[in-house]
């Protein structure tokens, strides 16, 4: 397995065990490291799912702003948030 695999692993983990504990903000952060590791898996069902869980949640993240991960990570702010989130978040880091 790849590590960006195993990092989308990890994060969906880490979002679940975030929402077991009442912690959605922590979870959507994780979901968003999990949506970004799927778009690089070229795995665009679960950067979607990701998305519709964090806007479910949050209708104003800023993941509103693009139709998908995708498109996002063509941004310079949402890469930079992106960058902050794996500092924070990232167990392989």
């Amino acid at each position: 397995m790849t590590d960006t695999f195993n990092e989308l692993i990890l994060n969906l983990r880490l979002a679940q065990a975030f929402k077991t504990k009442w912690r959605l903000p922590d979870r959507d952060r994780a979901l968003v490291l999990a949506a970004v590791n799927a778009c690089h898996l070229d795995m665009p069902a679960i950067a979607a799912f990701c998305r519709q869980l964090i806007l479910q949640n949050n209708h104003g993240h800023m993941v509103r702003k693009w139709e998908s991960i995708n498109a996002a990570l063509v941004d310079p702010d949402f890469l930079h948030f992106c960058k902050q989130l794996a500092k924070k978040y990232d167990p392989l880091i």
